[in-house]
């Protein structure tokens, strides 16, 4: 799967494609927001839904991270090593992301606000999301990777309780039972969120890992099915997992009429900030199925086939972002506002400005702090064609 294809990328450039979709409508979602555009356009309502991308990333993730957790019960595979499995997460997420947040609290701190301050201690360990006062604090947008941060600590207790309760039984039997209990998962998050918004018990929970768990579970569903069919040939897969070109269009106009839905459907207001919780909880079926109908496709079909979502998403420019989307992610708010303020009356001009800063800052969080210390990690011990394999599998938050 990681092999070379007959033009020399790797097969799961269609995985960075996927990375490039979600960070550019994150980015399009707040350049939206800072113009004026997503209150004053009538295609406002749908760049405010692109905060679907938060939704993507976690899909992604879960999917990518829990995959050898489950080949190695399902298809005997090599079997994760937490050690080094939690070396790679901290590399992954912390450097580049303290970089941004000590660079951004100095330069912009308006941008950054708390950073240096009596709180400081919960934006530097990723904390921030368990408390009102310190949730939208730091750099804004990484109330997800606080999120993301508590997944990465479940996801071995996960494996490890999917494989004691799983293990040894006949493995069509073991993909029924967890595919049934991630959807009973799902409905008991859906449940807990209304008990807590009813309650008023913890004011930042829709943000936390319980609050986003759909997300997850469905990169987690996703995983149990790659690895218990992905690898037989396609025409034995079931067909609800047998993705041809026709099959992953379908999916992902269902996709984009699902996105229609929640931006013009009558159902979610223009501020994506002034939800009510009924319609938080609409938002988060409505994203969790987009994420279901985008990745499904891509990563369950034939990646080499022609003439599909993949085969796009594996064009190099398109790769190319997805690479560098971490970097993206937590430059470009603040550079985005910083750019607002600088090029007043003309959005055009000032999207164009914030966009070079960005992809100028995150292509250097990725060549010069990110990919050498990821090689660095990974490739300890591996052979020398080892580390640029690994690498893409390394879900970008």
């Amino acid at each position: 799967m990681l092999a070379p294809t007959s033009r020399g990328r790797p097969r799961l450039a269609h995985i960075e494609g996927l990375r490039a979709v979600a960070v550019l409508a994150v980015v399009g979602t707040h350049l939206a927001l800072l113009s004026g555009f997503t209150a004053e356009n009538a295609l406002g309502p749908l760049t405010a839904r692109l905060n679907v991308g938060v939704a993507l990333f976690f899909v992604l993730s879960a999917y990518l991270l829990y995959r050898p957790w489950v080949d190695a019960r399902l298809n005997g595979g090599r079997e994760v090593d937490a050690g080094r499995y939690a070396t790679r997460r901290l590399v992954r997420i912390f450097p580049a992301y303290l970089l941004a947040l000590i660079v951004l609290g100095l330069l912009i701190p308006d941008q950054a606000p708390g950073v240096f301050g009596s709180d400081w201690w919960a934006y530097f360990g990723l904390l921030q999301v368990y408390s009102q006062d310190t949730v939208v604090g730091g750099l804004g947008v990484t109330w997800s990777l606080s999120t993301e941060l508590a997944f990465y600590l479940a996801l071995p207790l996960i494996g490890w309780a999917a494989a004691q309760l799983l293990g040894g039984r006949p493995r069509a039997l073991q993909v029924r039972i967890e595919l049934a209990a991630l959807a009973a998962s799902v409905a008991v998050a859906f449940l807990l969120r209304h008990v807590v918004a009813e309650q008023g018990w913890v004011t930042t929970y829709a943000n936390t890992i319980g609050g986003k768990w759909p997300w997850f579970a469905v990169g987690l569903g996703l995983a149990v099915a790659s690895a218990a069919w992905g690898t037989r040939p396609f025409e034995e897969r079931p067909r609800v997992v047998r993705f041809g070109p026709g099959g992953a269009w379908a999916c992902w106009a269902a996709a984009a009429a699902l996105l229609l839905f929640a931006a013009y459907g009558g159902v979610l207001p223009r501020n994506a900030f002034a939800l009510t919780p009924a319609q938080s909880q609409l938002e988060l079926l409505l994203f969790a199925l987009v994420g279901l109908c985008l990745v499904a496709p891509v990563v369950l079909g034939d990646a080499s086939a022609p003439r599909t979502p993949a085969a796009l998403l594996a064009l190099a420019p398109v790769v190319w972002l997805g690479t560098i989307s971490y970097g993206i992610f937590l430059w470009h708010y603040p550079l985005a506002w910083w750019a607002s303020g600088e090029i007043p009356g003309d959005a055009w001009l000032f999207a164009v400005v914030a966009c070079a800063l960005t992809l100028a800052c995150a292509a250097f969080s990725w060549y010069v702090i990110e990919q050498p210390l990821l090689r660095r990690t990974i490739g300890r011990g591996r052979s020398r064609a080892a580390p640029a394999a690994a690498e893409a599998r390394e879900p970008a938050p």
